[in-house]
């Protein structure tokens, strides 16, 4: 499958995410987050479930919060909304208009493949949270 992030960008997330955590809130301790991705990373809670990226329900186990993820990589891609540096210096837009993050099917495509196989290398045994909500309320519109 063709890929959509170069090698470098590829780089730049791996060692945004395996670095000390920058978004994470001044409530937590930073200590109990070593890395990064271990900000978006949650237990599920007994008695609840996730839907994952295959669309299959996950009642126990941990989980990264794919769609969030994914919905700010394509912000700092596309209409070069970083708040976070995952690509450089930390770039923040007063306003992004989700009408402007626009990809093709097969660029969206290829991006979620491209992403999850930085976070497999990374930790093969998280679950990827498909967030339906967070995907229409922030993610991009993927057209022909």
């Amino acid at each position: 499958m063709p890929k959509f992030l170069t090698p470098i960008q590829e780089a730049k997330l791996r060692e945004y995410l395996l670095g000390p955590p920058v978004s994470l809130s001044s409530s937590f301790d930073p200590s109990d987050f070593p890395r990064e991705m271990d900000v978006e990373i949650y237990e599920i809670e007994s008695g609840a479930s996730i839907i994952n990226w295959e669309q299959h329900q996950v009642n126990s186990g941990r989980f990264f919060r794919f769609t969030h993820f994914l919905n700010r990589v394509i912000a700092a891609l596309v209409v070069g909304h970083d708040r976070y540096g995952m690509f450089g210096e930390p770039k923040t837009l007063t306003r992004v208009d989700p009408n402007d993050l626009r990809l093709t099917k097969t660029e969206y495509n290829n991006l979620v493949c491209d992403l999850r196989e930085i976070l497999q290398s990374i930790d093969s045994e998280l679950e990827h949270q498909y967030d339906s909500l967070e995907f229409l309320q922030h993610g991009p519109v993927v057209g022909p």
